[in-house]
């Protein structure tokens, strides 16, 4: 330092003083040390040493995180697949139980259906125009919701034999294709009933403005499929719960599960529409097959859906359009269930097949095709086609359902659309 108080940096001494304050620490006086013991350099190269050091322990700390998140991620995205997988695994589980389950019930269904050889212990005459009467069947709630007329037992002679074929288990598949195409493999497989005639049946030809409904019956064709490969055999679709409204309240409504299969667990005269034309086809014993799943209620017609939809509100009054809409996405959704009626042909009633067709004959040469007394809408009726066979209609006018008996034997219709059928005797 010069005598002149500037220092040899230039600086005077009380300016560098001042400043060299703030960069030494000043000691506690207390502790009795002197101040050049507490007091460290200013040093910019430490201290940008330092901050490269922290910035570089952030950037470390940053990639750590990064890496460890990283890693959560992978370990989350792994546990989720394997709950999914472990998840379907156990509906696979189930599902195979359940399919076991129906099989096992499915399996002995068609051990038990039998073919039978019909015989009429009685000749068959012509049809004659004599009308008489007979007393009204008995009520029977199990089909009050679709008009069926129950009987009494039936006097036809039926000789049965057992089925020693085993029809093949329908297993639980996916594909609605694949469902359809093994149920008709299982119809296949049943065996045929002999009796059936070689050649082409005739049809039942009824002019116009006539209909079959004012002959024998009325039915819309939607819901029965036939079997490709035997076209005796086929299946029917049936809502197994239906809607009614409470009589004494018609704002109030249930719902209860119906006898799907009614009197067809009996033999049934069955009948069929195709191309305008109706024909006899024979002798059919009804079985339980797996219900409809939601795969195959999406692929159906809408024409079909329809059918079912309306049959499943058949006794519900006041249905809006909201109603139809929410019993559609109850099926859609599996909470309403479409029952799988398949139909064996197990037998063909040469009798009753001449005596439509001598009926269809003499109508056609009398001109006569309904019955000129008036009945009003929805109300059954018994008319005789023969009194000497003792052939007896059952019908209801206005409705879906035909209850047609040759001395009390069962007789159902069946009406086909383009590809399917319905078969009224359920």
């Amino acid at each position: 330092m010069s005598s002149h108080g500037v220092s040899t940096d230039g600086l005077p001494l009380d300016i560098l003083a001042t400043s060299q304050e703030h960069f030494f620490e000043k000691p506690h006086m207390d502790t009795g040390l002197p101040a050049s013991k507490f007091m460290t350099p200013f040093c910019p190269a430490e201290v940008a040493l330092s901050v490269q050091l922290e910035k570089m322990r952030v950037i470390e700390a940053m990639g750590a995180r990064d890496t460890a998140v990283h890693r959560l991620e992978n370990a989350y995205i792994s546990v989720r697949q394997k709950t999914e997988i472990i998840d379907k695994l156990k509906r696979e589980v189930e599902e195979m139980k359940r399919a076991a389950e129906q099989s096992a019930a499915i399996a002995s269904k068609p051990e038990g259906l039998e073919i039978q050889d019909n015989h009429v212990s009685h000749n068959c005459s012509a049809p004659t125009d004599r009308i008489t009467g007979a007393p009204t069947p008995p009520y029977s709630p199990s089909f009050q919701s679709n008009g069926f007329l129950p009987t009494q037992e039936p006097t036809l002679h039926i000789y049965e034999k057992s089925v020693s074929e085993k029809s093949p288990i329908l297993p639980n598949i996916d594909e609605p294709e694949h469902t359809i195409t093994l149920r008709q493999a299982r119809l296949a497989a049943l065996p045929l009933p002999s009796g059936i005639p070689d050649d082409a049946l005739k049809p039942i030809l009824i002019p116009h403005p006539y209909t079959f409904h004012e002959f024998l019956g009325n039915a819309t064709g939607l819901t029965t499929h036939w079997c490709p490969e035997r076209e005796e055999h086929g299946y029917l679709l049936t809502p197994v719960f239906k809607c009614s409204t409470n009589p004494r309240v018609i704002t109030a409504h249930r719902w209860a599960a119906v006898d799907v299969i009614g009197k067809m667990v009996k033999p049934t005269e069955c009948f069929y529409n195709k191309d305008g034309k109706w024909y006899y086809a024979g002798v059919y014993k009804a079985f339980r097959m797996e219900d409809l799943s939601t795969k195959e209620w999406d692929v159906l017609s809408p024409e079909t859906t329809q059918a079912i939809i309306k049959e499943t509100t058949a006794s519900r009054k006041n249905v809006s359009p909201q109603n139809l809409y929410e019993i559609a996405q109850l099926y859609a959704a599996g909470a309403l269930k479409v029952a799988c009626i398949g139909l064996q042909c197990v037998g063909f009633s040469n009798p009753m097949y001449r005596t439509i067709l001598e009926q269809a004959n003499n109508c056609a040469r009398t001109g006569k095709w309904r019955n000129m007394n008036t009945i009003p809408n929805g109300t059954p009726w018994i008319s005789a086609i023969n009194t000497d066979t003792g052939y007896a209609l059952n019908m209801v006018p206005d409705g879906l359902r035909l209850n047609l008996t040759p001395n009390s034997a069962n007789v159902s219709v069946i009406d086909e659309g383009e590809n399917e059928l319905f078969d009224n005797g359920l």
